[in-house]
């Protein structure tokens, strides 16, 4: 092996293949990728487009962060709405926030993996470049989840309280109804009682 191949490959041109890598091996990054999400049970009857959902694009804004060398911080960093539908859709579809945050990490191990294989040093800027993405994107997912799932619980408190409220108000109306019914009876013998005197002191009983 010549010494031009031992030479460690400056951290630009890491950037660069790294990105190159994402591009051509999209296919079989995803495709590994939904392997090891569906060993989770929510996802292990999902097919291929729902399981993607967002991944090819977050694949694509990963590029887009390597190609430029830098990202803003986890705080700072500026992503499509598309997290926050995964959240969304995630919660649709059953998983749990654990899930949620697994299948991202499952994303970051394999990118991990990949840059190895192809012996990236992912000291630096890259390391630092794809845990801000896919951390970011992991609290855009799981705040949008917790919110919506909130509004879930809100909705179904609120159902049952109106069901309860209904059913409590026919109780009591039926109970009215019933008390009604036992005061006529009551002001009907009370009547006849009164009918009943009035004849026998009529007739000198």
């Amino acid at each position: 092996m010549g010494r031009g191949q031992l030479r460690r490959i400056s951290p630009p041109d890491d950037l660069k293949r790294f990105n190159e890598i994402i591009h051509q091996r999209r296919g079989r990054l995803l495709e590994e990728w939904r392997g090891e999400v569906r060993r989770l049970p929510t996802a292990r009857n999902m097919d291929a487009p729902t399981l993607n959902d967002h991944i090819p694009s977050l694949l694509d804004e990963l590029a887009s962060a390597l190609i430029a060398g830098h990202t803003e911080s986890v705080l700072d960093l500026q992503l499509e709405r598309s997290p926050q539908i995964h959240g969304t859709q995630r919660l649709r579809a059953g998983f749990d926030i654990v899930e949620v945050v697994a299948e991202y990490n499952i994303l970051r191990e394999i990118l991990y993996g990949v840059a190895e294989e192809d012996g990236i040093d992912l000291s630096g800027d890259i390391s630092r470049i794809l845990n801000r993405v896919i951390d970011r994107t992991i609290a855009l997912a799981v705040d949008t989840y917790a919110k919506e799932k909130a509004l879930e619980m809100q909705k179904r408190r609120e159902e049952h309280l109106s069901f309860v409220m209904h059913d409590t108000t026919r109780a009591t109306r039926d109970d009215s109804s019933r008390s009604s019914a036992a005061g006529d009876h009551l002001q009907q013998r009370s009547r006849s009682a009164s009918r009943s005197v009035r004849i026998a002191d009529e007739r000198g009983l």
